[in-house]
């Protein structure tokens, strides 16, 4: 009977921990609205409903039969945790880039209901199976009726643990992780053969081992990127090539080229670029060092910078240099970045690697804002591709934004590096910031423009910025209308080259869009 009570209390953990956590990964990639709640709730109470019903009409008829297949089941269900909800956000990516070919936009949001109800749809109806077993067991006792409560116990409890303790606390990844082992505990506790139950705890425990990364997205992204085609010919902006290499989000070549003084001494520079998108020059990094310089001057004694986006590393040696008291974290999705920065622009960025002051981590940006971790901090800093490139895309929108404003202290200031885009582009970004943001401001350069935002108001010149105030239709750019991706043209601000020459496959979803 205490096995039987540890298992109803573990199966009702299980449940709601994975409801609470499904709920907050879906609000940052589907609004949070009316829709969402209710069909998560219906596809979640139906999986449970549905599940129950079929398999205690099994555990009637054969109960052996429904052991077997409660442990494939959970099985299943960890394998689910492991491989599918570690990466909504991308699968969710690659399945509208799909739609948005094939279907018109009006039937958009209705399909994406659809894939949401089947989301939650398919782990209710796994982790449903468990219950007929506790139903049958409970009738059997003299336990009066009013004590046969423990799943509902327990499953209280998973909702308050997970909503206020473990997603703020340990993250989104690991709070899959912990589901994912209390599936391998409860196959432990209701099935007696080992000879089923021994191959299927190792599996999912190998599986825990080897998805130490994102499996599914770089499977998708190799084959997208088509990472083994040969390397970029020559081109003649590259200058001379001395380092080129395959990554999963493009092909990363620093090219080196000479420029002459006024006393006409030749210099040697650098250029870093992912496939033909140029990143930053070692001769031409004025915005990217005013962007730090600019944002760390608000901040108080000793404060503590996020900085999404490594590149050539011109941002965070800004920051470090205009404040030596500055704690730095610099975050970088791409690992060949990291190798190409450090061997060739150590002596163009104050040698950011081997400063105490700075820590640089090969992490996505976007999985550490979906973390939800409890770490504040006084300015974020985003100097990472355009919205036009798929991996970047959903930090320009608001409810990305909104969670870099969740890890800002009060007087905490946001800054961004856009390139230019033209009058609509930098409007709808101004809208979209300060939809978030009580005051936001946005500087002109030749080929960029920063955008600096803040709770509190700040000492910059507004520019013309004033001006959108006004308008009536403030466009916004949210995960499920990326408007900012369609009001310029990423080929013309990269000056591509012919799409039958090379074709980028960063930026294939806009190119539908145009």
């Amino acid at each position: 009977m205490i096995k039987q009570k540890s298992i109803a209390f573990l199966v009702g953990f299980v449940v709601m921990t994975f409801e609470v956590y499904a709920l907050k990964h879906l609000f940052l990639i589907f609004p949070q609205n009316t829709y969402t709640v209710s069909i998560a709730l219906s596809a979640f109470l139906f999986g449970l409903g549905l599940s129950s019903l079929v398999f205690l009409h099994v555990l009637e008829k054969k109960q052996q039969l429904y052991q077997l297949i409660l442990s494939l089941l959970l099985f299943f269900f960890a394998c689910y945790c492991i491989l599918v909800l570690k990466n909504t956000d991308e699968l969710i990516n690659i399945y509208t880039v799909a739609l948005q070919k094939v279907v018109s936009s009006k039937w958009l949001v209705f399909l994406k209901l659809i894939v949401l109800w089947l989301y939650l749809f398919f782990p209710a109806f796994l982790i449903g199976t468990v219950f007929p077993s506790l139903i049958a067991n409970s009738n059997v006792d003299n336990t009066p009726t009013y004590k046969k409560v423990y799943d509902i116990v327990g499953g209280s409890l998973g909702a308050i643990v997970t909503g206020v303790f473990l997603i703020p606390e340990i993250g989104i990844t690991y709070v899959e992780i912990l589901i994912s082992s209390l599936c391998v505990i409860l196959i432990l506790s209701i099935n007696s053969n080992k000879r089923t139950t021994i191959p299927l705890v190792v599996t999912i425990v190998l599986l825990l081992i080897v998805v130490n990364r994102k499996i599914i997205p770089s499977v998708l992204i190799s084959e997208i990127n088509n990472i083994e085609q040969e390397k970029i010919p020559y081109r003649s902006e590259f200058g001379t090539v001395v380092f080129q290499k395959s990554s999963e989000y493009g092909i990363v070549t620093v090219g080196e080229y000479y420029s002459r003084t006024d006393s006409m001494r030749q210099i040697k520079n650098r250029s870093l670029w992912i496939n033909h998108r140029d990143m930053c020059f070692s001769d031409n990094f004025q915005s990217e060092y005013e962007l730090g310089s600019t944002t760390v001057k608000f901040l108080k004694e000793n404060p503590k910078v996020l900085n999404l986006g490594l590149g050539c590393g011109f941002t965070a040696m800004s920051v470090i240099k205009s404040r030596p008291d500055v704690s730095l974290v610099v975050l970088e999705i791409n690992p060949v970045v990291v190798e190409a920065c450090e061997e060739f622009f150590s002596k163009y960025n104050e040698d950011i690697f081997n400063q105490s002051q700075v820590n640089i981590l090969i992490k996505d940006g976007i999985e550490y804002l979906r973390e939800n971790t409890n770490e504040k901090y006084d300015a974020v800093i985003v100097d990472i591709e355009e919205p036009g490139v798929i991996q970047s895309s959903p930090i320009y929108t608001i409810e990305y934004i909104q969670r870099i404003n969740s890890l800002l202290n009060d007087s905490g200031v946001f800054s961004l590096w856009a390139i230019k885009g033209g009058d609509k582009y930098n409007e709808i970004i101004y809208h979209t910031v300060k939809a978030v943001f009580n005051y936001v401001y946005m500087v002109n350069h030749p080929s960029s423009v920063q955008v600096y935002a803040s709770q509190q108001q700040l000492n910059l010149p507004t520019e013309f910025a004033d001006n959108w105030n006004f308008i009536v239709d403030k466009t916004i750019n949210t995960l499920e209308n990326r408007a900012l991706e369609k009001s310029y043209s990423i080929h013309e601000a990269f000056l591509l080259p012919d799409e039958n020459v090379f074709k980028d496959k960063q930026i294939e979803k806009i190119i539908a869009n145009d």
